[in-house]
């Protein structure tokens, strides 16, 4: 199956917000934060959220781009990669400003678990991902009927370039689903969290692998 790689804009909130929710409808975390959300409720959140983050286009060093079938002309996975940026304060203030919007819960979440979850998230990115220098893999989205099919990669594989062409580390935060990919790509544990899922009706111990990869020599 063919696919080409395209840009993203805000016009695509709504692709993009459903490819989102396909991809981590069965995330065991994502799942007990918001199993007692109504879906058009969570639904409108998601896409305040990606509407948000869109319309910033490349401030803050985003580069999204989306793989669309070339059958049907049907968006099937996106990508949202972050280049080293020097942020004013202003900016950063602009910044912090977005992720507080996917802090803001709707009612019904769990708030203990996502506090925790991101928390750990955020404590992670402070340790280890320095935005002047690093690259960052923020987001990377497939649907469950396209995944398996080298999509992951061909995403990775545009700011893994760039990254290495720049001499720079790149960060991610994996899902359990990933994370075999990254290790394939050279990304190397650098710390890890646990989050208890027992006392929010969950089944286990979650780990919160935060991965960090160095830059390979490129050819001459």
């Amino acid at each position: 199956m063919a696919y080409t790689i395209q840009q993203v804009d805000l016009d695509d909130a709504e692709v993009i917000t459903d490819i989102f929710r396909q991809a981590f409808a069965d995330d065991h975390i994502m799942s007990h934060i918001h199993s007692n959300v109504p879906e058009d409720i969570q639904w409108e959140h998601d896409l305040q959220y990606f509407k948000t983050i869109l319309s910033q286009g490349g401030t803050f060093g985003a580069r999204w781009s989306k793989a669309v079938e070339s059958t049907t002309g049907k968006a099937v996975a996106f990508a949202r990669w972050v280049y080293p940026i020097n942020l004013s304060p202003e900016l950063e203030e602009k910044k912090a400003a977005a992720a507080r919007i996917r802090r803001a819960l709707p009612a019904g979440s769990n708030k203990a678990l996502s506090d925790e979850y991101y928390d750990n998230l955020w404590t992670g990115r402070k340790r280890w991902y320095d935005e002047k220098t690093m690259y960052f893999l923020h987001i990377l989205c497939v649907l469950p009927s396209h995944q398996h099919r080298g999509l992951g990669s061909l995403f990775l594989a545009s700011g893994l370039e760039a990254a290495d062409a720049a001499g720079a580390k790149t960060h991610v935060d994996p899902t359990p689903a990933g994370y075999p990919m990254y290790v394939k790509w050279g990304f190397e544990d650098v710390d890890k969290f646990f989050l208890d899922m027992s006392p929010h009706g969950g089944h286990k111990i979650e780990e919160q692998v935060v991965m960090v990869r160095h830059p390979k020599a490129t050819k001459a």
